[in-house]
């Protein structure tokens, strides 16, 4: 059985050699200087029309079978242009990787991770702390937070000539 790094490692080849191909293809195109005038002869008309209608044959021939299953008229995934294997490899590797590897742990830890700001705890906190004062008979909030007798406020001199903002 193939492990992980061996299925990375063989899928890395592929898409090397798939994107090695994509270059190679792209800086062949031939690009034209001529000058588009008519005066220059085409090679159509050198060719007799015997050839011709059989070449027009043949094309209908070829685009008339449209049934999908058949290897000339696969679509490509966008992985590779010119090889089916490398393009379904690549296909099929990567919906693997983003919704087995990727959306289906990230869905379960977003739906069970800890509770990392704190929410619930405040919350049964609360409840318990509302429990406990109401078994107790004290008032819900407590005016006197922090005893009175403990709170040690600046004197008159030690205040001076600041205003205080109450």
């Amino acid at each position: 059985m193939a492990t992980l790094p061996f299925v990375l490692r063989i899928g890395n080849r592929l898409l090397r050699r798939t994107a090695l191909c994509r270059c190679q293809h792209a800086f062949r195109r031939p690009i034209s200087t001529s000058d588009k005038s008519k005066d220059l002869p085409s090679i159509a008309v050198n060719e007799p029309m015997i050839e011709r209608a059989d070449e027009l044959k043949r094309l209908e021939e070829h685009f008339a079978d449209t049934d999908p299953n058949k290897l000339k008229n696969w679509q490509s995934h966008g992985w590779s242009d010119f090889d089916y294997d490398a393009d379904k490899f690549h296909h099929i590797l990567t919906m693997l990787g983003l919704f087995t590897l990727c959306l289906v742990p990230a869905s379960f830890l977003v739906m069970y991770n800890p509770d990392f700001k704190l929410r619930d705890w405040a919350m049964r906190e609360a409840y318990l702390e509302i429990d406990r004062r109401e078994k107790n008979g004290l008032p819900l909030i407590d005016p006197y937070y922090v005893p009175p007798g403990n709170v040690r406020l600046p004197t008159e001199q030690e205040i001076g000539d600041r205003e205080i903002i109450i």
